[in-house]
C-alpha cells in the first residue's frame, strides 16, 4: 500500500517537472524567434555605412542641382541682365555744382513765401527754395528739352525705351535735375545727369545761368516795389508837413498872431504896468483927498484913474476873448501848440521816410541779390549710370525670391502628393 502512494507522488514530480521544462523550452523557443526577428529588421554595421552613404551622395546630388538651378536661373540672367545694361544702355554722368543766394535786405517778400515749406527760414534760405522751385520748374525743364547736348536718351536702345518709357518728356528731364538746400546755411547742391561729362557740366551752367538770370530779375523787381512803396510814403509825409504848414499859416493869419505865447507875456507884463500904476495913482488920490478934499488935483488923479480902469479892462478883455472862451488866449495858445505838434510830428515822419528810403538805396547798391556760384560744375570720369554691380544685385534678390518661392511651392506639392 506504501509502495503504490509513493509510486504516485513520483509519478506527480515527474508529470510537473517535464511540463516545468516543456514550459521553459516554449519560452526559450519564443525567445530564440524575437531575437531571430530583431536581427532580421536591423541591418548590420555595413548596411548602416552603405545606407548613410547613400544618403550623403543623395544629399549632394540635390544640393549640385539646387546649385546649378539657382545658378542657371538666378546668377546667369542677372550677370546677363548687368552686363546687357552695361552695353546697350548708354552711360549717364553726373556734374555736380554748389551755390548759394547772397540776399539784400527784403528781397523775399510776404508774397513769395507762399511756395516754401516753412516760413522761419533764413532769407538765404528762403531764397535758395525759390531758386530750387524754378529750377525744378517746367519752364526750365523746357530749356532743358531745348538743348540739344541735354537729350534725355541715346544709344542702341534709345527709340525702345522712349516707347517704353510711361514718363512724359518733361517728367523725364525733371528726374535728371535734383537740387538739395540746406536750411541752416542756404546751401544748394544741384546735381544734373548727362550722356557725357561735357554734356552734364554744359547742361548744369545752363541751369544756374537761368537761375541767375531768374533770381536777380526777381530780386530787381521787388527792390523797385520795395523803393516804390518807401517813395510813396516819403511823397504822403512830405506831404502832411506842407499840410501842417498850411494850417499854422492860416491859423497866424486868422489870428493875426505869429506867436500867441508871446503876445500873451506882453500883455500879462502891460497889465501888471498898469494895475501897478492904477495902484499908486489910488494911493496919491487918497492922500489928496485926505488933505485937501476933493482938489483940482484930486479930480485929475481920478480922471487918471478911470483912463487905467479902461487900459486895464481892454487889455483883460483881450486875455479873455469872447464870452465862450472860443477866442481867449489860451485858446490860441492850444490851437498854436496843436498845429505846431502835428507839424513837429509831420516833419519827424518825413524825415524817417526818407532816411528809411535812403538806406535801402544804400542797402540795395552795396548788397545787392545775387547767385553765387561756390563749386562750378564738375562730373568726373566714372559713370553714375548704369552701375553694372547695383543692376547685378537687384536683378539677383528680385530672381532669387522668386526662385525661393517656386521651390518651396514645389517642395510643399511633393510632400502633399506623398499622403
Amino acid at each position: 500500500m506504501s509502495l503504490d502512494l509513493d509510486h504516485r507522488d513520483d509519478d506527480r514530480a515527474r508529470r510537473a517537472e517535464e511540463a516545468r521544462q516543456r514550459r521553459q523550452a516554449e519560452l526559450d523557443a519564443q525567445a530564440e524567434a524575437e531575437r531571430a526577428a530583431l536581427e532580421t529588421r536591423l541591418p548590420d554595421a555595413g548596411a548602416l555605412d552603405a545606407m548613410a552613404a547613400r544618403w550623403a551622395a543623395d544629399g549632394r546630388r540635390r544640393t549640385r542641382r539646387g546649385a546649378l538651378a539657382f545658378a542657371l536661373l538666378v546668377l546667369l540672367p542677372a550677370i546677363a541682365l548687368a552686363l546687357g545694361a552695361q552695353m546697350l544702355l548708354p552711360p549717364r554722368y553726373d556734374a555736380e555744382a554748389q551755390f548759394s543766394i547772397l540776399v539784400s535786405g527784403g528781397t523775399v517778400d510776404a508774397s513769395n513765401r507762399a511756395i516754401l515749406s516753412r516760413e522761419d527760414l533764413s532769407p538765404s534760405a528762403q531764397a535758395a527754395q525759390l531758386v530750387r522751385a524754378y529750377i525744378l520748374s517746367a519752364e526750365m525743364m523746357a530749356l532743358l528739352a531745348d538743348d540739344a547736348t541735354a537729350a534725355p536718351s541715346a544709344g542702341p536702345l534709345a527709340g525702345l525705351l522712349a516707347r517704353l518709357d510711361p514718363r512724359s518728356d518733361l517728367q523725364r528731364h525733371r528726374d535728371r535735375v535734383r537740387v538739395k538746400v540746406d536750411i541752416q546755411s542756404g546751401l544748394s547742391t544741384l546735381t544734373i545727369e548727362g550722356l557725357s561729362p561735357l554734356a552734364a557740366e554744359a547742361a548744369a551752367e545752363h541751369v544756374l545761368d537761368a537761375a541767375r538770370d531768374r533770381i536777380e530779375a526777381e530780386a530787381r523787381s521787388i527792390n523797385r516795389t520795395r523803393i516804390a512803396r518807401l517813395e510813396q510814403v516819403e511823397r504822403r509825409a512830405a506831404a502832411a508837413e506842407a499840410e501842417s504848414v498850411a494850417r499854422l499859416r492860416a491859423l497866424q493869419r486868422q489870428t493875426g498872431d505869429v506867436d500867441p505865447r508871446e503876445r500873451a507875456r506882453l500883455t500879462y507884463g502891460y497889465l501888471a504896468e498898469l494895475e501897478a500904476a492904477r495902484d499908486r495913482l489910488g494911493r496919491s488920490s487918497h492922500a489928496s483927498w485926505t488933505e485937501g478934499g476933493l482938489s483940482p488935483a484930486t479930480l485929475g488923479d481920478l480922471e487918471q484913474a478911470d483912463l487905467l480902469d479902461a487900459q486895464i479892462a481892454r487889455a483883460e478883455a483881450a486875455l479873455a476873448g469872447s464870452p465862450d472862451m472860443t477866442g481867449s488866449t489860451g485858446a490860441r495858445i492850444l490851437a498854436f501848440d496843436t498845429a505846431e505838434a502835428r507839424l513837429a510830428a509831420a516833419r519827424d515822419a518825413r524825415r524817417a521816410a526818407g532816411t528809411a528810403l535812403q538806406a535801402a538805396r544804400t542797402s540795395i547798391a552795396l548788397d545787392p541779390t545775387v547767385l553765387r556760384i561756390l563749386a562750378p560744375p564738375f562730373a568726373g570720369n566714372a559713370p553714375a549710370a548704369p552701375a553694372p554691380f547695383r543692376i547685378f544685385l537687384l536683378a539677383t534678390a528680385l530672381l532669387a525670391t522668386v526662385f525661393a518661392v517656386l521651390h518651396l511651392l514645389k517642395r510643399s506639392l511633393s510632400h502633399h502628393g506623398s499622403y
